[in-house]
């Protein structure tokens, strides 16, 4: 009879659907028992940490009425907790770190906590820093003008800078009314590369310092400005000459000449100074290996000092000739030789001049004579005189 029982189809069905409700027992329990786990847990476990930097912070107060100072740019926070929540919350970014309400403390200094808004319960944090202390002022405002720095060294040399000219020449500062007062100096640094020979255009925060150098905390509209530096070249028109250079071939002359249609000026962008003592720039022409007339292209000098020259290189015509050869003294044999007859007019004339000179003697003697006759004459008659 069990036997009967035991093979019946319904005796097996039956112990199966035992057996099968058991097994759907045990799972289920076991089931609610993870679940229970996992509510008491978080779902995860416990010592998932994340840190993160750079965050900004939220002041609850009236921003017209009221200025806040002491309040970091950024802070850090420590996140625990549910790996699945923390990477949720990472992902959505779905809390700021803020004040409490501070128009409740009105003007003064205090100490403040930094709090989470719109972070997950199921997460610890740590902010760093989690006080701060600040100070509560009455909010003022004023426009200043803008001053543009800019360091012309950087420029290449012959080019100086412009007038600066600026998108906005004033900003509105707002802040505490003592910070104000502090305020030295509202400006914009340019900086440019080496060498530079173009217009420089940039758009840079306005910085607001003390008389010290020190940087404000004030809020400035606009907070950045774009600044443009016109950068021109210092030039001047210098003469250019040519002047023969390298070995000439022997036998031949040259003579330089400027193509037609070439300037005989350059244009040098030089400092001042340098184009004050610049009279001229000689260009050396090559005649290395010519020997027929040309026209040649030639690179005008950078003169020393200078930063640069227009045209660069000029055409110049190379006019070559060959020079003379033989004696270059006449041939005394095909001079005409003066006749003997070409030389007596001189030699009567030598001898008029000796004739002339002999009769001039003669006269002198003659006169030196009658003097002597004169002289012994009257003293003869002296002597006469005396006898008597």
């Amino acid at each position: 009879m069990m036997e009967k029982i035991m093979n019946s189809p319904w005796f097996l069905r039956i112990v199966a659907l035992g057996f099968a409700a058991l097994l759907f027992t045990y799972v289920n329990n076991e089931n609610s028992k993870q679940i229970n786990a996992n509510n008491r847990s978080g779902g995860a476990t416990v010592n998932s940490t994340e840190m993160i930097t750079d965050l900004p912070v939220l002041v609850d107060i009236d921003q017209e009425k009221y200025f806040v100072t002491g309040i970091p740019d950024s802070v850090s926070i420590l996140l625990e907790g549910s790996t699945a929540i923390l990477l949720n919350t990472l992902t959505t970014e779905s809390f700021d770190i803020v004040t409490p309400d501070l128009n409740e403390l009105g003007e003064g200094t205090y100490t403040i906590e930094l709090l989470p808004s719109g972070l997950s319960d199921d997460l610890n944090y740590t902010i760093y820093p989690a006080e701060v202390k600040i100070t509560i002022q009455e909010r003022v405002s004023e426009n200043y003008d803008i001053s543009v720095l800019f360091n012309e060294d950087s420029l290449a040399r012959g080019y100086e800078a412009g007038e600066p000219i600026v998108d906005s020449d004033t900003v509105l500062i707002e802040g505490a009314a003592d910070t104000l007062d502090r305020i030295a100096n509202v400006q914009v640094n340019v900086s440019a590369e080496e060498n530079t020979n173009s217009d420089i255009t940039q758009t840079l925060p306005v910085i607001v310092t003390d008389a010290a150098g020190n940087q404000l905390d004030v809020d400035v509209t606009p907070s950045e400005v774009s600044v443009t530096i016109p950068v021109t070249s210092n030039s001047r028109d210098i003469p250019m000459s040519l002047k023969q250079s390298g070995t000439p071939e022997s036998g031949y002359r040259y003579e330089l000449a400027f193509a037609e249609g070439e300037d005989t000026t350059a244009s040098v962008v030089a400092e001042e100074a340098v184009l004050d003592a610049l009279e001229e720039i000689q260009v050396p022409v090559d005649v290395t290996g010519v020997t027929e007339s040309s026209t040649v292209e030639v690179t005008v000098p950078v003169p020393n000092g200078a930063a640069s020259v227009l045209p660069e290189t000029i055409e110049v015509d190379i006019r070559v000739s060959e020079e003379e050869t033989g004696n270059s003294q006449p041939d005394r044999t095909d001079e005409p030789q003066p006749s003997e007859s070409s030389y007596a007019p001189e030699s009567s004339e030598e001898e008029s001049s000796q004739e002339s000179e002999e009769r001039e003697s003669s006269e002198s003697s003659s006169s030196s004579g009658s003097s002597e006759s004169s002289s012994e004459s009257s003293s003869e008659s002296a002597e006469e005189n005396n006898d008597e």
